[in-house]
């Protein structure tokens, strides 16, 4: 099967090969096969196509190649780019269109009003939505009642950063807090409460420590300024998020236990991660992933007084800490990549069919 891919980016081969070259060489490097396939978007497409179309939204397309292809899946943005070129896609090449949707509340704090007739005629040229969270699987619906909409969470190599797992015994007393996004304003995750409930944590074992990571001089500056507002200077370290990602679990991996609370709907890759790692998360219950591989330490995004009574329990109950490893570590087989790739292939066959009988009515 050949699959196209459109990326919300200028470049995009580029930026792909570069990311896929700076993480081969990293593991190598280690000794270490790295992972078959990067828990994100850009790894749809390598699911069905070993050698991927990679479009771009800010790059001329190869309608040429583009007519070839059997698949194209893109990512609905929030700006209007990626739904004017999918409509132009359509309007020029009838492929068979799979969406991926990304944060649902985000896409909609985040969208211009004056934007929503493209995007309602882009999920028009699309025939299947490929939902991240089960939850949200009743919106795209009713939005595209057209499309074939199917549970598609982002694919993990499992076995691959499971490998990379040190030993319990060996883990630092390190918590981490993850990557914050914003503390306040416009599509905040909200990180403050992890904050807090982690200041509550250090006041009763003051040898801990916590660790998160920003993406931009911007977050890194307002993450220092409300770490110290809130007395945690010199109690978290404030990293910027590193590249390739065998390198950031590399020093996640000796974390003693996570300690996350978004309450906006997203993927929950940290929780991914820790499972793999064998990490301990203590998570916000709002997010699917997270009840999912870690039912017994999810609680309300905003419950402090919860979410320090499970990290207590985990560091204080060996056994407890070692159930929810062992149950986190099952359930993530759910999103390790065959079961991704068998997932997408059912919903191409399906298509498919919706499609041949729309043409023979």
């Amino acid at each position: 099967m050949k699959v196209a891919i459109l990326l919300n980016r200028d470049r995009p081969k580029l930026r792909t090969l570069g990311k896929q070259v700076l993480t081969a060489s990293y593991e190598l490097a280690r000794g270490r096969r790295g992972p078959s396939v990067l828990p994100e978007f850009d790894g749809f497409a390598t699911l069905l196509d070993d050698d991927p179309l990679v479009l771009g939204t800010e790059s001329a397309v190869d309608w040429r190649a583009l007519a070839h292809a059997d698949l194209l899946v893109w990512e609905w943005g929030w700006t209007p780019t990626a739904a004017e070129r999918v409509v132009e896609i359509r309007r020029r090449c009838d492929v068979p269109t799979v969406l991926f949707p990304g944060p649902l509340d985000r896409f909609w704090r985040e969208l211009d009003a004056r934007d929503v007739p493209v995007h309602l005629a882009a999920l028009a040229a699309t025939d299947g939505v490929g939902v991240m969270l089960r939850d949200t699987a009743s919106v795209y619906a009713a939005l595209a009642p057209h499309a074939h909409v199917f549970h598609l969470p982002v694919p993990v190599d499992v076995e691959g950063f499971a490998a990379l797992a040190c030993e319990p015994a060996a883990r630092d007393d390190v918590v981490l807090l993850t990557a914050p996004t914003r503390f306040c304003g416009v599509a905040s995750q909200l990180p403050i409460t992890t904050h807090v409930a982690f200041r509550r944590l250090v006041d009763e074992r003051p040898g801990l420590e916590g660790l998160c990571f920003c993406y931009d001089e911007e977050e890194e500056r307002q993450t220092t300024a409300v770490l110290r507002a809130l007395g945690l200077t010199g109690r978290v370290q404030v990293r910027s998020y590193v590249r390739p990602l065998g390198r950031f679990l590399d020093l996640v991996k000796r974390c003693r236990l996570a300690l996350a609370l978004p309450h906006a709907v997203l993927q929950g890759r940290t929780a991914l991660m820790s499972a793999c790692l064998g990490v301990p998360m203590v998570a916000s219950e709002e997010i699917e992933t997270h009840r999912t591989l870690f039912p017994h330490t999810t609680v309300r995004w905003h419950d402090v007084d919860g979410a320090v009574a499970a990290c207590r329990r985990l560091l204080d109950d060996d056994a407890f800490a070692r159930r929810v490893r062992e149950d986190a570590r099952r359930e993530v087989e759910y999103y390790a990549v065959p079961r991704a790739r068998e997932r997408l292939e059912r919903a191409v066959a399906a298509i498919g069919e919706r499609r041949r009988l729309r043409e023979g009515a």
